[in-house]
């Protein structure tokens, strides 16, 4: 009678075990036994159903899954869930079909490494797993992923493997309060369009960061107060950078070069006080304000001041030539220019508005160069 059947939900409900098939269920091709809180076993015949393509177990009471499981070589999503659950069985290696895997709420500290092996997976969730502490190496060959969403686990940081997921376009690791770190070459991920870090104790980025050129959509930035360094050269389809103003006492350099759209937004963001801390800033466009020389500068003492930041000797001349190929590949040099800053010109934190350009800080003048462009909805 149930020979026929393909679908077969049992969610919320009180079984306490699942029958024997007997060959009876042979054409089935999903289980969902979601929040059985009585169920307490799979029987090994769940291998029987050869032509199972979802099988999916949150929030039910299971206390481990059989190692028949993995003889199921049609399963293409597995959703496991319960803090019961602290491991994977070895034979969930024959799951050559899997193209997604879902853990939630389990007591599993590291997925087996034998999770590289299934070549095919393209989505991966893993969520309230806080017992998680690490991911294993081998995750990093896993080239049809092309999405991951760990939420609210214990791990402390991405192996370096990880970077090798060349077809990732979606990362999330929002609330994963104790990774601090991400790998150094995360420029490598090509295909990300979006990443997302809420929540995290992640206080710097990678300065592989700026190659991430097909990223369109970054996590809020404002729990990362020790961030110094910024590069986004090249994210030409990042359109903004949420939290950016909230990074005014620690930002020290801040790339954004070819990166015409994110840089629109981020002027919003560039005050008096920002630009005060700033000691590199690269922005897209072809102006530079009026008040910096475009030609070549002579050097001369000043009376009681010294030059910030660097030494010269009186006549000597500055002028900028052009780098042939470019330093960083996409981004040319249009204009160049000059202005001596010295030693307390830029020290007054108090309000400006009313004095003359002329007796402005550099700061100040700055802020204002930029908010006349975004007034006239102009490049720099």
């Amino acid at each position: 009678m149930l020979v026929s059947l393909k679908e077969l939900r049992l969610n919320h409900s009180a079984l306490e075990q699942l029958p024997d098939s007997d060959g009876s269920l042979e054409n089935l091709e999903k289980l969902s036994l979601i929040s059985c809180k009585s169920l307490t076993v799979i029987p090994d015949t769940v291998g029987d159903l050869k032509l199972l393509k979802e099988l999916f177990t949150q929030g039910s009471a299971i206390t481990e899954l059989p190692n028949s499981l993995g003889t199921l070589s049609y399963l293409k999503s597995l959703f496991v869930g319960g803090k019961q659950i602290s491991k994977l069985p070895d034979s969930f290696r024959g799951l050559s079909s899997a193209v997604e895997l879902d853990i939630e709420g389990t007591s599993i500290t590291c997925p087996p490494s034998y999770i590289g092996k299934l070549t095919l997976l393209e989505k991966i969730r893993v969520m309230n797993c806080i017992s998680l502490e690490s991911l294993p190496e081998s995750i990093g060959s896993l080239f049809a992923l092309t999405y991951m969403n760990i939420y609210n686990a214990g791990i402390t940081e991405l192996p370096e493997s990880f970077v090798m997921l060349e077809n990732l376009i979606t990362l999330r690791l929002n609330q994963c309060r104790k990774l601090h770190k991400l790998p150094s070459s995360m420029g490598n991920l090509k295909s990300s369009h979006h990443l997302y870090m809420k929540e995290t104790a992640v206080k710097e980025l990678p300065e592989s960061f700026g190659m991430l050129t097909s990223l369109q959509h970054l996590s809020d930035l404002s729990n990362l107060e020790g961030l110094r360094y910024l590069d986004l050269t090249n994210c030409e389809k990042l359109v903004d950078i949420p939290g950016l103003e909230y990074l005014k006492s620690s930002l020290r350099r801040l790339y954004m070069s070819n990166c015409s759209t994110c840089a629109s937004a981020a002027k919003k963001s560039l005050s008096k006080v920002y630009l005060k801390n700033l000691e590199n800033l690269s922005m897209p466009g072809s102006r530079i304000p009026d008040w910096i020389s475009q030609d070549t500068v002579s050097y001369s003492s000043h009376k009681s001041l010294d030059l910030t930041g660097v030494i010269l000797v009186d006549g000597f001349k500055i002028k900028v030539t052009r780098r042939n190929p470019p330093f960083v590949k996409g981004v040319e040099l249009k204009k160049a220019g000059f202005y001596l800053v010295y030693e307390n010109d830029n020290d007054y934190d108090g309000s400006e508005e009313s004095l003359d350009e002329s007796q402005q800080t550099v700061s100040q003048r700055l802020a204002k160069f930029f908010s006349s462009l975004e007034e006239n909805g102009q490049q720099p």
